[in-house]
């Protein structure tokens, strides 16, 4: 039986711009993260954007950032988006500081 390649574990980094910090971006994209059993982390950067890995089933993967874009004040106005190498052992997503 061979495994589905959507099924495979991908990680993707991703830097968003635009109305992304002071409007629940961090928690949104915990909750979303949470629903679609991914792992990783945010955090928001000195100059006003915010970064974050997720890594999981590469649907949910793609799934998160709609997921939060819906949210009230949220608006994105560009992302850059890069996969990565997952991460052995990642159990939970969380807020960087």
């Amino acid at each position: 039986m061979s495994v589905r390649s959507e099924n495979k574990i991908v990680r993707k980094r991703i830097r968003v711009y635009g109305r992304v910090q002071g409007v629940g971006f961090r928690y949104l994209s915990m909750t979303a993260a949470a629903q679609l059993n991914l792992t990783g982390w945010v955090q928001n950067l000195a100059d006003g954007s915010v970064l974050l890995e997720a890594q999981g089933e590469r649907e949910m993967v793609d799934r998160l950032i709609p997921v939060v874009e819906n949210g009230h004040w949220i608006l994105i106005e560009r992302k850059e988006e890069e996969w990565i190498e997952p991460v052995e052992g990642e159990r939970s997503f969380g807020v960087r500081r």
